[in-house]
């Protein structure tokens, strides 16, 4: 019979697919997929925002791994919100990895997602409970020195992990990863991880940065949350009390490449440049208000020379706000309620701190010097200031003098012999604070936790200083002087140092805590 099709008996029927039910299955895995990618992309943007704040982050390719952690290539944070002309400056992390309990906890959540409205990583609803997170973040480029813990850990080399890597050093504020290739380290990827785990109301943070081949740290904080989700993926939106803080230093060579590198750029012995480096340290520290005694600053330089470990633990008691704003400064968080010891791992020692007025480093924070070039300047300008109060009248007579006929003719002429030392100097000198407690000026000490002695300038009244040295608090970081360039409405146009140079940014209004009037002009 014509079109008949005939089949024998026991053959199979064709296998027939509706084209509906195909694409009925292929539009549930592409549901599937869609859910998955935006949970990969909420658990990667949430990670970025607990260990970074609300500062600036971009990434590429979120999603799952087949052990369920998430994945992203191509993470890069920018520090600060403007830049002013030409490219903003960034941290740069090759991947971030963000582990989860597994793979079906991912598509479990990220299934029931869909009962929980519309993503929002800033929002608790869409959110998903985790009592741990840990974040990974693998090679770092930081070419502008910055921390890529921004602030978590300290003044810590971005590629070294070193304290205070390059100070003392003349030319050097810090070193790139090439740089330290060719001090002769051999180096492996460095690494930056964060670790929160939340147990009822109790927040344990780990931080801890590393370069095989150069360093390592690790900061511990406890805290005892106080309001807020206790979840560890919204954690930056919890008010707690921190109780303690300890850091752990572990030396991989870079030390000694650091000093032999420095030693000989500056053709003096590699003891010589420890006490450069140690001297510099303590000079930073009066920066912020802090003088150390002889003994703890005799521990630093043993690890300054030798390499090896270094512990500090902080028991803060009363505990203090993690709160920004709270803060005024960093030595008054430091110093009120801190019981410190010092040392390595297994010989902590009571650390010897004393507060001060802060005694800025104008010179190195206006990025004109690097801070043991600022400290040598320091030093020249005490020295001429004590040689003229040594010299004799009739001298500073003449120079006033003959300073003053030059000012009022405006014409160059020929400072006598006895007197130039006395006309190279117009400013006063700043003041310095002697490198010990033997020698402490007594009238320089202030109220342990009492911060600083300048009074508050309001928003009103910035524009009054526009073109001068300020020294502001953000929520973004501790104190910095900066020149003030203008203000614009709802924030301020500022210059500063970053890394090993200057740059302009700018600051907003609802951002700032403080701001003082360093009274220069």
């Amino acid at each position: 019979m014509v079109g008949a099709v005939s089949h024998r008996k026991g053959g199979k029927q064709p296998l027939y697919i509706s084209p509906m039910r195909v694409l009925y299955v292929v539009g549930l895995v592409a549901i599937a997929m869609f859910l998955v990618a935006n949970m990969a992309n909420h658990l990667i943007g949430r990670a970025l925002l607990v260990a970074f704040g609300d500062t600036e982050s971009v990434y590429r390719g979120a999603w799952v791994t087949w052990n369920g952690d998430v994945t992203a290539n191509d993470v890069v944070v920018y520090p600060y919100e403007d830049w002013g002309d030409g490219e903003s400056p960034s941290i740069r992390f090759e991947s971030v990895r963000v582990q989860t309990p597994g793979l079906h906890w991912v598509l479990f959540k990220s299934f029931t997602s869909l009962k929980l409205g519309k993503f929002d990583r800033r929002k608790d609803r869409s959110t998903p409970h985790l009592d741990q997170l840990h974040i990974r973040l693998s090679g770092i480029h930081s070419e502008d020195g910055f921390d890529p813990s921004l602030g978590d850990l300290g003044p810590f080399g971005a590629i070294s992990a070193s304290p205070y890597e390059a100070e003392g050093c003349r030319r050097d504020e810090l070193w790139t990863r090439d740089e330290l290739l060719a001090m002769g380290l051999n180096l492996g990827p460095s690494e930056l991880s964060f670790n929160y785990q939340v147990q009822g109301n109790r927040l344990t943070t780990t931080v801890s940065l590393g370069t095989p081949g150069a360093g390592k740290v690790s900061m511990k904080r406890e805290e005892k949350l106080s309001s807020g989700p206790r979840n560890a993926l919204m954690i930056d939106e919890t008010v707690g009390l921190i109780e303690s803080e300890e850091w752990q230093v572990e030396d991989q060579g870079f030390v000694k490449a650091r000093n032999a590198h420095c030693a000989t750029q500056e053709s003096i012995d590699q003891e010589q440049f420890v006490t450069r480096h140690t001297d510099t340290v303590e000079r930073l520290l009066a920066g912020i208000g802090i003088a150390v005694d002889p003994t703890t600053r005799e521990r630093y330089a043993t690890f300054a020379r030798n390499g090896g470990e270094l512990s500090l633990k902080v028991n803060y008691n009363p505990a203090v706000s993690n709160a920004y704003e709270e803060i005024e400064d960093f030595s008054a968080r430091l110093l009120k309620s801190a019981q410190l010891r010092f040392g390595d791992r297994q010989h902590l020692l009571p650390v010897g701190l004393q507060q001060f007025d802060e005694q800025p480093l104008v010179a190195w924070e206006n990025g004109d010097m690097t801070p043991w070039q600022a400290l040598e300047a320091e030093r020249q300008a005490e020295q001429q200031s004590k040689a003229d109060l040594d010299r004799p009248l009739g001298s500073l007579a003449q120079a006033a003098q003959h300073a003053a006929q030059l000012a009022v003719a405006g014409t160059e002429s020929t400072v006598p012999e006895d007197a130039a030392e006395t006309t190279a100097i117009e400013a006063p000198p700043t003041h310095s604070i002697p490198l010990s407690r033997a020698s402490l000026d007594r009238s320089k000490v202030v109220t342990v936790g009492s911060g600083s002695q300048r009074q508050a300038l309001a928003w009103g009244d910035l524009k009054q200083h526009v073109g001068a040295p300020i020294r502001i608090w953000t929520r973004l970081g501790g104190a910095r002087t900066v020149e003030l360039r203008a203000v614009e409405g709802d924030r301020l146009r500022v210059s500063a140092r970053v890394g090993g140079g200057t740059g302009e940014f700018s600051v907003l209004k609802a951002s700032l805590i403080r701001a003082e009037s360093l009274g220069r002009g």
